[in-house]
């Protein structure tokens, strides 16, 4: 809450449901979205003025998808290929400090673990991280 009022970035929830569930484990998932909610306010707060960090959740048949948006200085699209490889930081690694390249591969393993699916689009303003949240008895159609 802090870093986000320090660094004028207002979160927000879309969603069309009231209320929804997913079968996840809420300590490892609870450390995957700290990683994706941390990434979003650090490369944020190198960019000047109102940002916004959007939480959008779609609620279909098989999954649920979780999609954090946020206004950042964007991922370069000849690194996105390979933000999941450890150790790997890219053109913004190198730019920003604190930048281990471990988090979004910690992050992919702990989803990869849980039977979910993270990934990343880029939108001109910043980054999209998708967490995909499959039912139960949808499992096995990964």
């Amino acid at each position: 809450k802090k870093e986000c009022i320090y660094y004028s970035i207002y979160p927000s929830i879309e969603s069309e449901c009231d209320e929804v569930k997913i079968a996840t484990d809420s300590k490892w998932n609870e450390l995957l979205l700290n990683q994706i909610i941390s990434n979003a306010i650090k490369y944020s707060s190198y960019k000047k003025g109102k940002k916004n960090l959007v939480f959008k959740v779609v609620q279909e048949p098989k999954c649920t998808t979780l999609s954090i948006i946020d206004e950042g200085v964007g991922i370069p699209p000849y690194d996105i290929d390979r933000i999941f490889e450890p150790f790997f930081t890219g053109e913004n690694g190198r730019k920003y400090s604190n930048s281990t390249g471990i988090g979004l591969y910690i992050c992919k393993k702990i989803s990869e673990k849980l039977g979910h699916k993270i990934s990343i689009t880029l939108n001109g303003k910043g980054t999209i991280v998708h967490i995909k949240y499959f039912t139960a008895h949808n499992l096995t159609d990964l």
